[in-house]
């Protein structure tokens, strides 16, 4: 973004498969105009052949004017596992 931003809140919704949606929250340090950062989750567990969501929304204190990319979302589906052939030969 372009403003700075206090201590935020990012909540993170993945959604797929029969389950219940997963919610967490983590706790963000301030970001300077221009900077990133990384926040770290628990590994989810995922299923072979199931499309999931992941909704990640950015609930910063301070001034933010441009609220539209406090939000990111994506789909994705878990492909089943290759079988993989080794193709070196020890000759």
């Amino acid at each position: 973004g372009n403003t700075a931003t206090g201590e935020a809140t990012l909540q993170l919704t993945f959604t797929g498969g029969e389950g219940e949606p997963v919610v967490e929250s983590a706790s963000v340090p301030p970001i300077e105009p221009g900077a990133s950062t990384s926040v770290p989750f628990r590994e989810l567990a995922v299923t072979p052949g199931v499309f999931y969501e992941l909704l990640l929304e950015l609930d910063p204190e301070g001034p933010d004017l441009y609220q539209e990319d406090n939000r990111y979302s994506t789909g994705f589906a878990v492909n089943e596992a290759t079988p993989t052939t080794d193709t070196t030969s020890s000759a």
